[in-house]
């Protein structure tokens, strides 16, 4: 009987510790200023990007230049790299503004380590910026290149640029803890109680 309620409490610590590990999402790219706010048409855009460690995506995001509301809403999704899309929302005015973009959340979707993907948005006439100052990208992804294509909806990008760009789109997401790390902490907290019990006994 004590045993089983030591498992059920080293559980529930343990699920509670996933969530606290998962609890925190940070922007997939952002920089410090932009270096050019520009439009010129209507573009599915964004870039390319390699998953170094397992994610989740959290939100959805879409560039607001001014930090002053968009003037449109704007499609923004993840394709895989056969161009299959995998998830998508629309960013709307009065969206959350986080750093340079505004975001949608979007129920957690897995992202898998060793895997490329890219995320691409319908611009509008809103602007959008490319080599921005002070460029940085979450250590669990790499920037891999700008990607682009002329469309008036959400559609693959397929053309690319040597430029750091463009944005556009942007993701916010949470590393997902290993299993093995999860197991050993489970077995910690199990151990420990344990011997703080036969200690009492």
């Amino acid at each position: 009987m004590r045993a089983k309620s030591i498992t059920r409490w080293a559980l529930a610590v343990l699920f509670t510790c996933g969530l606290s590990v998962n609890s925190a999402s940070a922007a997939a790219i952002e920089f410090t200023s932009p270096t050019v706010d520009f439009t010129n048409g209507t573009w599915s855009l964004g870039f390319v990007f390699d998953v170094l460690n397992d994610v989740e995506v959290t939100s959805l995001g879409f560039y607001d230049d001014l930090g002053n509301d968009l003037t449109e809403r704007h499609e923004v999704g993840i394709f895989d790299s056969s161009g299959n899309l995998l998830v998508s929302t629309f960013v709307s005015p009065g969206d959350s503004l986080v750093g340079h973009f505004r975001y949608d959340s979007i129920a957690p979707f897995f992202l898998a380590a060793g895997t490329g993907y890219r995320i691409a948005a319908t611009t509008g006439s809103e602007n959008y910026t490319w080599e921005p100052t002070g460029f940085v990208v979450d250590p669990n992804i790499s920037f891999v290149t700008d990607a682009f294509t002329f469309s008036t909806t959400l559609v693959f990008p397929t053309s690319s640029t040597p430029l750091t760009g463009w944005f556009g789109p942007n993701f916010q997401l949470q590393a997902v803890p290993e299993p093995a790390t999860m197991l050993l902490l489970g077995g910690g907290l199990a151990g420990m109680l344990a011997r703080r019990r036969s200690k009492k006994a």
